[in-house]
């Protein structure tokens, strides 16, 4: 649920980052659609033995950053196309300390406490397309300010009737790339940050690592959560840093984060 949540807010993101860039023909407006004339584009394929070459670089960065000798590691081939590998620790953990509170734009927010209506009281412009949320049904916020761009999303609805956007409390929000977001700091954590200062911020990731070498180049991913239960009532909430890998010189920096937090009962989580 909770990547299905991410990939809703990423795809909103990317609705509005290509409406901004009134169809440029870049690879990254193509990867989400046509160019403003409707012409497809096409783009030259990476030779798979540079992926792979690029992909044990990759691997000797984590290796280099992370103590995995005692993670459960487990590595995809997409046909050449793409590599990826993943580590996660033998033994489940919580990371207690991580903080649900982001500051955006100068506005601090914190997710189950800050109410959507409040983000109208900020200078951003609030892109959404219901001011309603029907039960079961999950909206998409995208905030905008000159340019820079984050993407929010209320409380699901699980009742049984539509509730006004403007009461519920904030439960993900997922930053932009670096270029185009709107400034961020979270737990010390902003657009410029590096590898190095993430692990200062918040350690080895305790749910997941994951390395992946495409046409696009290197990238980490790396997953912090937590799990707490009140009675039958149980909340996740999740941590993502995105990563940028530059492995001729063996480092990595930020290129976006979310956070998420999911509240369901015991009988839903089996």
């Amino acid at each position: 649920m909770k990547k299905a949540i991410l990939l809703f807010l990423t795809a909103a993101l990317a609705c509005g980052l290509i409406a901004c860039s009134g169809g440029n023909t870049d690879k990254s407006a193509g990867k989400h659609g046509d160019s403003a004339s409707n012409h497809p584009v096409e783009y030259a394929t990476v030779d798979p033995s540079t992926i792979r070459s690029s992909f044990e670089k990759g691997e000797k960065l984590v290796e280099n950053s992370f103590d995995v000798k005692n993670m459960n590691v487990r590595t995809q081939d997409d046909d050449g196309g793409a590599l990826y590998q993943y580590w996660s620790p033998k033994e489940e953990t919580n990371a207690d300390s991580l903080s649900k509170e982001i500051e955006l734009d100068g506005h601090k927010l914190t997710l189950g406490e800050t109410i959507i209506g409040e983000l109208e009281d900020y200078d951003w412009k609030l892109e959404k397309s219901s001011d309603t949320e029907q039960p079961n049904e999950v909206i998409a916020i995208t905030l905008n300010k000159d340019g820079k761009y984050c993407a929010v999303q209320p409380k699901p609805n699980d009742t049984d009737q539509a509730l006004p956007i403007a009461d519920l409390p904030l439960s993900a929000v997922i930053t932009a790339v670096r270029e185009f977001s709107l400034p961020y700091t979270y737990s010390g954590i902003t657009a410029q940050s590096t590898l190095k200062d993430v692990l200062d911020a918040l350690g080895t990731p305790n749910k997941m690592i994951t390395l992946c070498s495409d046409d696009t180049g290197v990238s980490l991913e790396l997953d912090y959560g937590t799990t707490k239960r009140d009675g039958n009532q149980v909340t996740d909430f999740t941590v993502t840093i995105y990563l940028t890998c530059d492995t001729e010189n063996n480092t990595a920096a930020v290129s976006n984060l979310s956070l998420s937090q999911e509240t369901y009962t015991a009988e839903e989580s089996k």
